[in-house]
Formats: structure tokens, sequence, C-alpha cells
């Protein structure tokens, strides 16, 4: 599967992003490229603990992995999202780099919290069950 994909300059401006980037986040190239991160969409990506991940944690670390965050985008609703990045050293004519991988997890943690309800009912009802049984043993 294609995972959402941004390559950032060390100011956080959007490089480049793919395919999967604009399809998940509706958004297009123009609204895109060369703008600062927190300013796409209007400022929906002006969140706080992705600040913290780009601004505090990945300059100590050049490698950042299972990062997850929630937020609650305009147009696509709630996401649940796990963010891996990695500072890219410069080479050559070309500065550093940041690479931020986005893996959408929202389906499977909202199938995975529906499981855990059924599941959840059907151990009451069992419960049930046998104090019933108990009643008329």
């Amino acid at each position: 599967m294609d995972q959402p994909l941004l390559v950032l300059r060390y100011d956080l401006t959007v490089e480049e992003a793919n395919s999967a980037f604009y399809r998940l986040f509706k958004v297009d190239t123009e609204e895109t490229r060369g703008r600062l991160l927190y300013e796409l969409g209007n400022g929906q990506w002006n969140i706080p603990e992705l600040r913290r991940l780009l601004e505090e944690i990945l300059p100590q670390q050049s490698v950042v992995e299972h990062y997850r965050l929630e937020h609650k985008f305009p147009e696509i609703g709630k996401r649940i999202m796990i963010l891996n990045a990695r500072r890219l050293p410069p080479e050559g004519d070309r500065p550093e780099l940041i690479l931020l991988v986005i893996s959408d997890r929202t389906e499977t943690e909202q199938a995975r919290f529906e499981l855990e309800g059924h599941v959840e009912f059907g151990e009451k009802l069992i419960d049930s069950i046998r104090e019933a049984r108990q009643w008329f043993a």
C-alpha cells in the first residue's frame, strides 16, 4: 500500500509530497509544495505533538519511529497516524532534509475498538448465563 510521504526542508517547508499524501489529505501540489508544513490546509497541520516531534525530538535524534499522533482534520475528520521521521544529511548541493512517512491507522484502530467492545459484550453475556444457571440449578 502506498503510504503518505513528505520531504521537508530543514526549515519545515514542504520540498515534495507523494500522491498518497495528496489523496489521503485531499490537498494538491500548489497548496503544498514550498509551504511551511504548519500552514498547510489553513493551519490544520499546526499540531502541538507534530511540532514537538519535528522541533524537539528529531533534532536530538536522527530517526524517530512509531510516533503516534491523533488529530481531527476539518475535511477528512479524525485520523490516527503513526509517524516515522528521518533526518537526511546534506549531500553535495542538497541541504539537509527530513523524510516524514505517515501511516494512517484510523480504520485499524476503529476496528480494534469495535472488536474489543464485542468481546466485552460476549464475556458479559456468558457471565449472565452462568449466573442464571446457578439460580435454576
